[in-house]
């Protein structure tokens, strides 16, 4: 399908913050795009005949004319109504988006200016343009905005300013591979995960969110608790390096931790090892492992041995599917390690015993089939006695 060229696109920025529409301005021709800017709504209206814009950025909080208002004002004349309009807010009127939504408003997704996602913004008006209906008699030409590639969406949830900042700096370097959508306090994050605003591939937690009556670790118990959401890649990003904080993070599911101050390119190396392991993840393997007695549910990861669920962590779960993947196979602890959580180190060892011992313990006599090789590994055995009750 040919595109449109941004030299021959005309896009109108509503916005009264001079920081925020000066930036998205600058950042609009800077990509090629004829560019005008309105700060009231009003001059919105004026520009909107003046300028015969293809595309409206409208900021919904306007000095004058609210700007959901003003939305409807341009779908209700004949003349503006087809014009796409993409609707850009603070967190603070977000509910009057969501509430303007369910009485019937039709807008392009809406941005959240905190989050600041410009790659993602231009992505967005590259597709809306290049639909049938917006392109006129346009020429096909390139934009210079990627599109069509896939991108990894990430979620990250922060409530430092400083640290939102490094977030926003390198996903500004890194946004041919990454999307982002920031959320300040736990409760964000889970609304983000229900309303839409995914599906998310990764989640970056910071665990003391002090503003929220959510953790970090509550973020990701939920994110494991939830069906539609267990499997996606979740990385506890925080200063906490207290032994117990990491054990718990990794009991309740986390993929990674990763210690504040980080360096940005070992929060790449980090992101591209997990996901690059999940690619590789053999789409082969059935839905339920099994062996005497014991069933585990790849997709749910649900244990059940001789008809009675067993309750495991998710790092249990996931040494108990390497196991029952690689019956009679000895298993090195590095490499155990590195197919749970993605990368090696040296210093699992104890951490991976204790994990292990947690195991057997909770799958009772069954758990005696995990042998310990001292100074090699660890393998489940297909040869001891079928044991006859847990």
């Amino acid at each position: 399908m040919g595109s449109i060229s941004a030299a021959t696109c005309r896009v109108l920025v509503i916005d009264d913050d001079p920081d925020y529409g000066q930036m998205m301005y600058r950042r609009l021709q800077n990509h090629g795009f004829e560019t005008c800017r309105a700060s009231t709504g009003r001059e919105g209206q004026a520009k909107v005949t003046e300028f015969g814009p293809n595309l409206i950025l409208l900021d919904i909080r306007l000095p004058d004319i609210d700007g959901i208002a003003l939305h409807r004002a341009f779908k209700i004349d004949p003349r503006t109504r087809d014009i796409p309009i993409i609707l850009m807010t603070g967190e603070g009127y977000l509910d009057s988006v969501l509430e303007a939504t369910v009485q019937g408003l039709h807008a392009e997704p809406v941005y959240l200016k905190v989050s600041c996602d410009v790659r993602g913004i231009l992505e967005r008006i590259s597709e809306i343009l290049e639909r049938p209906c917006c392109q006129g008699e346009q020429t096909e030409a390139s934009t210079g905005v990627a599109r069509g590639a896939s991108r990894t969406k990430v979620l990250v949830v922060e409530d430092d300013e400083d640290v939102q900042n490094i977030y926003r700096e390198f996903f500004d370097i890194h946004g041919a591979e990454f999307r982002w959508v920031l959320s300040r306090t736990g409760d964000m994050a889970l609304a983000a995960l229900r309303d839409g605003s995914g599906p998310f591939d990764v989640a970056l937690i910071d665990w003391t969110l002090k503003q929220s009556t959510k953790d970090g670790l509550q973020v990701l118990q939920a994110i494991r608790s939830n069906k539609a959401t267990c499997d996606m890649l979740a990385f506890m990003v925080t200063g906490n390096e207290y032994e117990r904080d990491v054990q718990a993070a990794f009991e309740t599911g986390a993929d990674d931790y990763i210690f504040k101050p980080f360096r940005e390119e070992i929060l790449l190396a980090r992101l591209r090892g997990r996901l690059h392991r999940k690619q590789q993840e053999a789409p082969s393997e059935p839905e339920i492992l099994e062996l005497d007695g014991l069933k585990f549910h790849v997709s749910s990861r649900a244990v059940v041995l001789n008809g009675n669920r067993i309750d495991l962590y998710p790092t249990e779960a996931a040494l108990l599917r390497q196991f029952l993947a690689n019956p009679d196979r000895l298993l090195s602890p590095d490499s155990l390690w590195h197919a749970i959580r993605g990368y090696k180190s040296g210093s699992a060892g104890k951490a991976l015993t204790i994990q292990i011992c947690n195991l057997r313990k909770n799958l009772g006599a069954w758990g005696e089939r995990i042998e310990t090789l001292r100074g090699q590994g660890y393998r489940i055995s297909t040869s001891l006695p079928i044991p006859t009750s847990q």
